[in-house]
């Protein structure tokens, strides 16, 4: 994932320094420090028994959320009754000084005691902005608070600014027992009780305000096809405001992950396992916080520094005698000195001057607090003249006995990239290892640089299973090693396969899990011995937005089976096709079908290792027809885990072609495909495309309709024509038509994919007999692959 999306993921949360109102107002999104003596007079008296630092940890709203947000955690229920909440983070001087430029501070509220302290934020999960009017959950939303109050959190300000989609998003003045009552009068029990009860009758108020505000702004409008009459309401506006606000806070996001702030642990704590217990952070709730060792913190301090890439930022924690080494050893590259490092980081800048690093969440960073090392994975990120620096490598720090200081840097480096980086470099005439200016910088010319390395391929050709033969017709073991010796690397496992597998095993009609089991484990076997990759599993379909929830929960059962099975092949990938069960079974509400994927998401996270989800759109499904609505889909859903597969296909299937028309096409075809194309490249995260799938399909003779050889009744034609009539790229003399070419080079080029290519073929050709089935299948599959590299230049 890259920096500029994750903004768009994360909420970073600041604390003013008092809780008076206009205060608050004036400093919504500042970092204030928490200043006791302005709000003695209104709390409590200046005579009074208890210290200084326990009013503090009572009424700082920065603790006021960590207590709140703490218990929630602890009781595991922190992504239920408000938006998930990842942990606290001090921010550097760095970032402080940008915060201080882009909105206008000068005073930090800091007093004697806060001197040298950092500025304090919270990072919670980034919810979209929407109004709370027209909504249909606030009965859902009272419960939620009423679990709240239970636990024994009061939140004490509710209304409609501290909620974000539904959710309850600001715990800064929040009551979390036990609590201290600070208040000059001394309450009896009762006042106490009632006060408690205040949350839920403020909640009722602001319902009643938001019905008030939703009869007061209803606008009736003719329906146009796509409203693009509509009024600007006032809640719009608020939304418009909301955003053009946001900008410069979402820079500071965007600031702190490029300069490798301590957020980019804390994002990692719901997916992977937390860090050792005081390592990175350790949440408040009854105790006080534990500061990370010396160690931890100056290593995280120095990527911090380190990943705003200037000559200054690189060296700022280094020894005035530390050594900058670069890995492997026949990269030729020579040890630098702080200053050669830092005129090389000026160069580079030349080339990529938005460079950035971000921490990778595959590798939890070690600490070594008797050795005095640290390691940790990274990947770089910028733009550059001929196009993205998109390396990563292994960051070694070894630091002084007191932890203050990195003594030697050191790097292993890709050198594939680094070779292909050097290479388009050259051809740019840029030089970014050495100017005139930087005679120490010395090396081989950019063309010879690292040449006895290999350059592993970026793009890699797979197979779908079934795409050699059904797997009634053809034996998987036949067809695996036909496929390996074509030239193909990877392959997509199609459940039928393994169904007939477990039953040629077993020689049971009906395998069960255990046979199942087995059979995942002879093809993860097979596929090995051949040395082809499984990139998936597929195909879990009918699961998502089921109105039956009995079957609902029959598929959470089934998927756990599934992860077993995917281990077992050796795959971390599941495939998921939209939905094409009739829609009286289903509903049509995206929120609830990204509600049914996310709790897949969150069950998957929680393997070892992790799962990961291929959302796919079919061009037939009931609601999620288009990728457009399968990104949509992928957005809320909003789990590191759960991505994209996209299919040429069911892409230009629904776009451009049409088989029920006489011209194979849909009206404006050319149009609507070049307004999605151009849509598709500018909206979708390519992280979040897990594998492409590329192949064709044939035009038909006469419209698909009732009374064609493929027809059948009640099933959607471009679902009896993906069937019956694909074909592999580039086979004109089979019918083949789509542009399917040219939606792959938008997917590679204009969006930037790279990875696994599988030729996923559906047709009646699969389910003919005859030995020579897979073969000929293969061999068409790898002469279209062939093709494809060649046209679009991949791998060169």
């Amino acid at each position: 994932m890259t920096t500029s999306k994750v903004t768009a993921k994360y909420h970073i949360v600041g604390f003013s320094g008092s809780p008076s109102r206009e205060r608050q107002k004036a400093h919504k999104f500042q970092f204030n420090f928490f200043s006791l003596e302005e709000i003695r007079p209104d709390a409590f008296g200046k005579e009074h028994l208890l210290k200084d630092n326990v009013v503090r940890h009572q009424l700082d709203p920065f603790y006021a959320e960590c207590r709140a947000f703490g218990l929630l955690v602890e009781k595991k229920r922190d992504d239920e009754l408000a938006v998930r909440c990842h942990g606290y983070v001090f921010l550097s001087e760095a970032l402080e000084r940008r915060l201080e430029r882009d909105f206008g501070i000068r005073d930090w509220n800091r007093k004697a005691e806060d001197k040298g302290s950092r500025l304090r934020a919270i990072v919670k999960d980034y919810i979209q902005w929407r109004s709370l009017r027209h909504r249909k959950t606030f009965e859902v939303m009272r419960k939620k608070l009423e679990e709240l109050n239970k636990l024994g959190i009061y939140n004490m300000d509710i209304r409609e600014a501290n909620y974000l989609g539904g959710r309850l998003f600001d715990f800064s003045i929040a009551i979390t027992f036990p609590h201290l009552s600070l208040w000059p009068k001394l309450w009896s029990v009762e006042q106490i009780l009632n006060e408690k009860e205040n949350d839920l009758a403020c909640f009722d108020s602001m319902v009643k305000r938001v019905r008030k505000k939703e009869e007061s702004e209803r606008v009736i409008l003719p329906p146009t096809e796509k409203q693009q009459s509509r009024p600007v309401t006032r809640s719009q506006k608020s939304k418009a405001f909301v955003t053009r606000t946001h900008k410069a806070w979402q820079a500071l996001i965007r600031a702190c992950f490029a300069a490798y702030s301590r957020v980019g642990f804390f994002l990692r704590h719901h997916l992977f396992p937390p860090p050792t217990k005081g390592v990175v952070f350790k949440w408040w709730s009854g105790g006080y916080f534990t500061h990370p060792p010396s160690l931890a913190r100056a290593s995280y301090e120095c990527i911090e520094e380190y990943g705003e890439m200037t000559p200054e930022s690189v060296i700022a924690y280094r020894s005035p005698d530390c050594v900058h080494r670069i890995f492997p050893a026949s990269a030729g590259v020579p040890d630098r000195t702080n200053k050669e490092y830092s005129d090389f980081v000026m160069e580079l800048k030349k080339t990529v001057p938005n460079l950035r690093l971000i921490i990778q969440s595959d590798f939890e960073p070690v600490i070594d607090e008797t050795t005095r090392q640290v390691l940790a994975h990274l990947k770089s990120a910028g733009d550059t003249p001929f196009g993205p620096c998109d390396t990563e490598y292994f960051m070694a720090l070894k630091l002084n006995e007191d932890g203050t200081q990195i003594v030697e840097f050191v790097e292993f480096i890709d050198t594939s990239f680094t070779l292909e980086f050097i290479k388009k470099a050259a051809l740019k005439g840029l030089n970014i290892f050495y100017s005139a200016g930087a005679s120490h910088l010395r090396r081989p010319e950019p063309l010879n640089f690292f040449n006895h390395f290999t350059m592993a391929a970026k793009y890699r050709p797979a197979i779908m299973s079934a795409s050699l033969g059904r797997a009634w017709l053809h034996d998987f073991d036949t067809k695996v090693r036909i496929a390996a010796n074509d030239g193909f690397e990877g392959i997509e496992v199609f459940y039928e396969d393994l169904e007939y597998v477990a039953r040629k095993l077993s020689a049971s009609e009906n395998p069960t899990p255990e046979q199942l089991l087995q059979a995942a484990e002879h093809i993860g076997r097979v596929c090995r011995s051949v040395n082809l990759t499984v990139i998936g599993l597929q195909p879990f379909s009918f699961y998502e937005g089921l109105l039956d929830r009995q079957k609902h929960d029959q598929f959470i059962e089934k998927m756990k089976l599934w992860f077993q099975i995917a281990k077992k092949v050796g795959t971390h990938t599941i495939q998921i096709p939209g939905n094409f069960l009739p829609a009286e079974q289903l509903t049509g509400d995206y929120d609830s079908i990204a509600s049914d994927l996310r709790e897949l998401a969150d069950m998957g996270a929680k393997e070892d290792p992790p799962i990961r989800f291929a959302y796919e759109n079919l061009c037939w499904s009931t609601y999620i027809d288009t990728w457009e609505k399968a990104w949509d889909i992928c957005q809320r859903v909003d789990r590191p885990n759960f991505g994209l597969c996209l299919d040429t296909f069911n892409i230009v299937g629904r776009v451009w072609g049409d088989p029920t028309s006489p011209t194979g096409t849909v009206e404006n075809a050319e149009a609507d495909l070049q307004e999605s194309i151009q849509n598709l490249i500018r909206e979708v995260d390519v992280n979040k495309v897990f594998y492409l799938q590329v192949v064709d399909a044939e035009r038909m003779s006469a419209p698909l309709m009732k009374g064609h050889p493929f027809h059948v009744d009640g099933q959607p034609p471009r679902m009896s024509w993906s069937r019956n009539a694909r074909t592999f790229l580039y086979e004109t003399t089979r019918g083949a038509y789509l542009p399917v070419e040219t939606i792959a080079r938008a997917i590679i080029h204009g969006l930037g994919y790279s990875g696994w290519v599988s030729m996923e073929l559906f047709s009646r050709t699969m389910a003919e007999d005859g030995a020579e089935v897979p073969a000929q299948h293969s061999a068409r599959g790898i002469a279209s692959w062939k093709k494809l590299e060649e046209r679009l230049a991949l791998n060169k």
